[in-house]
């Protein structure tokens, strides 16, 4: 009996001492002792290869169709639409009299003759005045996609709505932007833009690229699960909808996006988060109350709700939204010790 009970005694010591190693359950990653848990490995300079994007003639026109597409006050309300014109339409497709799924829309744009659309649609719709509405028969092709649907006889019922107009300086005049008068304003405007938006897509990939190295060269004593665990949590909840939607689990949904398991890439988040931490620790890089609670206000004004309000619609508390702040100061601390040789240049 006595031997029994200096087992229980030296068992109950040993969950204790395991409790006593698992002391920062719970904690906020600010509040834990990194070197405890990293080995963080030189961070003084990083060489990344990378290739820049760069603004195409393609992207800029691309943009200019959407927003001419986007204004419907500028679209022409009279007049017939031939094969090469853009126009927006109503349709809806009938199968023995029954609607049938994904055959119906309200203001889709279609360029006539792109193929777009099944064979004869385009055609059916082409020399139909704006405003009119006609119906017509179509038969999909013997190898379209959707088997209910291949080889039947369907009727469209389409009205339409406008024709996109032309680009010319009068076109982009009638849009009323004080920021572009003519077409070569607008198309000025919009690569300012697209250079602007690539170069922020150029920065956090290169930053990635950074912090992968860093990682490569960090040593992790030991990565708390419980840190994992509500990563994977706010991961599950970002694509559940999405799994849900399309009959799959949120870790093949993970896995087509990320080519790893939710687990997987909760860890590398958490990994990244520590890494960040402890460059701040080590570089003395911090956010003050003053400036955790103006960026807060900042961000609340911006989606027009309150303090409170903002908080709760986007899941944010005091700490995780200091840890994205000081997330912004430590990659503006690496970005000066980043090497990019460009490789699209070559």
């Amino acid at each position: 009996m006595k031997k029994k009970l200096i087992a229980l005694a030296l068992t109950a010591c040993m969950a204790m001492g395991v409790m006593a190693g698992c002391s920062d359950e719970g904690k906020d990653i600010s509040e834990l002792k990194m070197d405890k848990y990293l080995t963080i490995g030189d961070y003084s300079s990083v060489e990344v290869n990378y290739a820049s994007q760069k603004v195409t003639e393609q992207m800029v026109d691309s943009k200019i169709s959407e927003i001419i597409q986007a204004n419907a006050d500028a679209g022409i309300t009279e007049g017939q639409c031939q094969m090469g014109d853009t126009v927006n339409i109503d349709y809806a497709g009938y199968k023995d009299g029954i609607p049938f799924d994904g055959g119906t829309a309200q203001g889709q744009f279609l360029t006539l003759g792109s193929g777009m659309f099944i064979p004869g649609f385009e055609e059916e719709v082409a020399g139909m005045s704006v405003g009119e509405n006609k119906k017509f028969d179509i038969t999909f092709p013997a190898e379209y996609s959707n088997a209910d649907l291949a080889g039947q006889e369907t009727t469209f019922s389409v009205t339409v709505n406008y024709i996109v107009p032309g680009l010319s300086d009068e076109t982009v005049a009638a849009l009323g932007s004080s920021e572009y008068k003519t077409v070569d304003e607008l198309k000025a405007y919009i690569k300012t833009n697209l250079e602007t938006e690539l170069q922020e897509e150029d920065r956090g990939q290169i930053l990635y690229l950074a912090f992968a190295e860093i990682m490569k060269r960090s040593e992790f004593k030991e990565v708390p699960q419980y840190l994992i665990d509500a990563e994977k949590a706010r991961i599950e909840s970002q694509y559940q909808y999405m799994a849900d939607n399309n009959d799959m689990s949120v870790d093949d949904i993970v896995s087509i996006v990320y080519g790893v398991t939710a687990e997987e890439l909760a860890t590398e988040y958490v990994k990244e988060r520590m890494i960040c931490q402890a460059i701040a620790s080590n570089e003395g890089i911090e956010v003050t109350d003053d400036e955790l609670n103006t960026q807060l206000q900042a961000a609340a004004d911006a989606q027009g709700l309150t303090l409170e309000g903002y908080m709760t619609q986007n899941g944010v508390t005091n700490e995780s939204f200091r840890e994205y702040l000081l997330a912004d100061k430590v990659y503006d601390f690496l970005w000066d010790r980043i090497t990019v040789t460009d490789t699209a240049a070559e």
